[in-house]
């Protein structure tokens, strides 16, 4: 059950902060260019797997904190770096929730860009994320967000989408609702 416990924590993290997309709009990428240090970012993922006579139902929280994180637009060009910490809260089954506190340092990544009206699509992953000192979830490939610069001057990406994956022995829906907050340095 362990094994099993690892794998559904590591896909609800992987799509708590991915989608897909495509297009471009230079004038919304324009407002994008430069630094933004992350203020906020949170995550809650509903997961339920049925299949070769099992029925799992996980539900996750992640919110960060001790954020010292940067992300920075040029052009078509997104990198990151820095540190941050998560607290993890994972119920599976009606289980008493599993909590952790994990941190994440010397984290850089990077990669392009576009963006259509307010979905922005990257290729890769803004956060890394790790459980027991494993990388578990550190996507690549497409992967979109709506985003706002809200009228705080904020830098906003939300999601909120159901995924369904299914095979032939087993069947998963997976809910995440996530949102990170970055303002301009």
């Amino acid at each position: 059950m362990n094994t099993l416990t690892k794998l559904l924590f590591a896909c609800t993290l992987i799509f708590s902060f991915i989608a897909c997309g495509d297009d471009d709009n230079s004038s919304n990428k324009n407002s994008l260019d430069g630094s933004w240090t992350a203020v906020e970012f949170a995550a809650d993922v509903e997961s339920s797997s049925t299949g070769v006579g099992i029925n799992i139902i996980s539900k996750t929280s992640v919110t960060g904190s001790d954020l010292n994180y940067d992300l920075v637009f040029d052009g078509s060009n997104w990198t990151t770096e820095g540190a941050y910490s998560y607290d993890i809260s994972i119920e599976l089954s009606g289980q008493t929730p599993i909590t952790s506190i994990e941190s994440v340092t010397d984290v850089n990544g990077s990669g392009t860009f576009s963006v259509d009206e307010d979905v922005m699509t990257i290729d890769g992953s803004f956060f890394t994320f790790m459980y027991n000192g494993q990388t578990i979830a550190d996507t690549n490939g497409p992967q979109m967000a709506n985003y706002e610069i809200n009228s705080a001057g904020q830098l906003v990406f939300e999601q909120n989408e159901t995924t369904e994956m299914t095979t032939p022995e087993i069947s998963t829906s997976t809910s995440t609702v996530s949102k990170s907050v970055w303002e301009r340095k």
